[in-house]
């Protein structure tokens, strides 16, 4: 196997590695009540995270997949990991390092596509049990691409990336 081979195979191991765990959390024996059973309810709109705690979201329709899982640092402060894989267009795996603003989480999404590691400011607004994804204008620095406005942000609400339990 060549250099090359080898390096498109890693991202799609991670890929599918990662699919694997997020839909085995999908699918476990909770038997719809929104609970895990070690971890009690999952997180409500607008809740304040508690340190060390953990939510997961997803979006799986049609050949399109987005998951999305978060740790919280503190009330206001979080890490995280994010696929993003769309039909027909390059897939990618990075981390996340950012903030909430109400509502509203604004994170540096450091990612690998193609063997290329880029960063771009990303957006995700919590609305009940599911975020969906912020777009904007966005200019390019040194550290990658931010939003040029991020309170005139628009959400698409047609990309809802449900709750699930974390692993």
């Amino acid at each position: 196997m060549s250099i090359s081979n080898k390096k498109n195979v890693l991202p799609a191991l991670l890929f599918y590695l990662c699919l694997g765990f997020v839909w085995g959390a999908c699918t476990g024996n909770d038997s719809g009540s929104g609970k895990n059973k070690n971890d009690g309810q999952l997180a409500h709109k607008n809740e304040t995270p508690k340190v060390g705690e953990k939510e997961c979201y997803n979006y799986i329709v049609n050949g399109d997949t987005i998951i999305l899982t978060l740790k919280w640092l503190d009330t206001s402060k979080f890490t995280g990991s994010m696929v993003y894989r769309l039909k027909e267009k390059d897939g990618n795996i990075g981390t996340l390092e950012g903030q909430r603003r109400d509502s509203i989480l604004l994170a540096d999404y450091r990612f690998s596509s193609e063997g290329i590691t880029s960063t771009r400011e990303v957006a995700f607004k919590k609305i009940a049990d599911y975020m969906v994804e912020g777009f904007g204008d966005v200019s390019a620095d040194s550290s990658g691409f931010k939003f040029t406005s991020p309170d005139s942000l628009t959400f698409d609400l047609n990309k809802k990336l449900h709750q699930v339990n974390c692993l």
